[in-house]
């Protein structure tokens, strides 16, 4: 028994995780995909936010302004930035979802 060599084990490294592992696994991955979803939500609101504020500064510019063609010019830049912005950055929120498969 002393001189006898030892077998090694020929294992490939590969081992099946246990339910409890597969579970934790799931719960983190499932963690990450909600937080990431979260955020992205949270900046297409901050975003949409910040282009209703930009049409209506410009809007407002029009209402004070005495010069009824850079009035008017004013007016239609603030509804198209305003719309333009929201449009833009709903769409993106909607692919970048579409790209990490959220939906």
């Amino acid at each position: 028994m002393l001189g006898e060599p030892q077998e090694q084990s020929k294992t490939t490294g590969f081992r099946v995780p246990t339910p409890q592992e597969r579970a934790t696994e799931v719960a983190r991955a499932e963690e990450l995909t909600t937080r990431d979803v979260r955020r992205s939500f949270l900046l297409a609101i901050g975003g949409c936010i910040f282009w209703l504020l930009v049409g209506l500064a410009s809007i407002g510019l029009a209402i004070h302004t005495t010069d009824p063609g850079w009035g008017r010019i004013a007016f239609l830049a603030g509804l198209l930035l305003g719309y333009t912005g929201i449009v833009v950055t709903l769409a993106r929120y909607y692919l970048k979802g579409e790209r990490a498969g959220w939906w």
